[in-house]
């Protein structure tokens, strides 16, 4: 049951993702330089804990990221992350931590914005698998949850 408090909340955030839509400031985002499997590369800031922790879990390793707009006008600007992982328990992990997290905040949410979608496509001989949050700020929910669940 949703409380008077978490539709306060949930109208806030979508007041956000409105101004932030119509105020079109869209620019490359910020990166920094780190080092990941051994090479590197410009992560943009806001997305980097995710591929940190990803690329910590066995058999991962991370392929492209960005880390989206808030209330992108369309699906391809949302945060995501592509990655390949050779063992199933780990994507099983991941899918279960996505669960989760939509399941903790879905209180919070009048549609499906806390889903975090995992997709799996054949890429070259072996599955690739991207990881999609609904727009920045859920992003960015997802990591400050992930702390928590540590």
């Amino acid at each position: 049951m949703k409380t008077l408090d978490d539709r306060k909340k949930r109208f806030d955030l979508e007041c956000k993702r409105r101004e932030a839509f119509k105020s079109k400031e869209r620019s490359m985002h910020p990166t920094i330089l780190t080092k990941i499997n051994g090479t590197e590369v410009e992560i943009d800031v806001e997305i980097l804990p995710m591929v940190n922790w990803l690329n910590s879990l066995s058999g991962v390793k991370t392929q492209f990221s960005c880390q989206g707009e808030v209330y992108p006008e369309n699906p391809y600007c949302r945060p995501r992350i592509l990655f390949f992982c050779e063992e199933h328990k780990i994507i099983e992990k991941i899918a279960q931590l996505a669960a989760k997290f939509k399941s903790d905040n879905d209180c919070k949410s009048v549609m499906s914005f806390f889903e975090v979608e995992i997709q799996a496509h054949w890429y070259v001989n072996r599955m690739r698998y991207v990881l999609i949050w609904y727009d920045l700020l859920v992003l960015q929910d997802f990591i400050s949850w992930m702390k928590v669940q540590k």
